[in-house]
């Protein structure tokens, strides 16, 4: 009692929820109403965390970065984390075989278009995958591996070398 009337200390009713509305009602105490305000969940693996059903619930976020040369996971306490694999896929380069993830990328081997032609300028079509010979410069140096010619040439795609006389007299 103070000065003919009783008074007291005022109830302290916040529960530190961010979840709950607090609030005294004289008649009934301390009341705590479930709300939807915004919140914290503390896990870097949600988005958009709000209160519902008085607890903190965020929506999961996705890691996925498109990439088929990393695993992707999520650690609520770091987050998204994507780590290096060697999966097969497929680089989308038809001059390129045996494609395979390495450091984070897709790659593959080159396809070996060479014909052990001297004459010919080997290559691969990038649009079809297919092997190219095109003719080199005529008169180019080449060897038909052929001990009976003489001065061999690049001529018309193919090595071409003279004859040898062979005539001793």
């Amino acid at each position: 009692c103070k000065g003919s009337k009783c008074v007291g200390a005022a109830v302290k009713c916040d529960d530190a929820d961010v979840c709950t509305s607090d609030s005294c009602d004289p008649a009934i105490g301390c009341k705590k109403i479930q709300n939807s305000a915004t919140c914290d969940d503390d896990n870097k693996c949600t988005a958009s965390d709000t209160c519902k059903a008085g607890k903190c619930l965020g929506t999961a976020i996705s890691c996925d970065d498109k990439n088929t040369c990393t695993d992707d996971s999520c650690a609520p306490k770091t987050g998204c984390a994507y780590k290096a694999n060697a999966a097969q896929c497929d680089d989308n380069n038809k001059c390129t075989d045996s494609d395979a993830c390495a450091a984070s990328k897709c790659g593959g081997k080159t396809v070996d278009c060479s014909d052990g032609n001297d004459c010919t300028n080997d290559g691969c079509d990038l649009a079809s995958g297919k092997c190219l010979h095109k003719s080199a410069i005529d008169g180019g140096k080449c060897s038909d591996n052929k001990l009976c010619t003489t001065g061999d040439a690049c001529k018309g795609g193919a090595c071409v070398g003279a004859a040898v006389k062979c005539d001793d007299s």
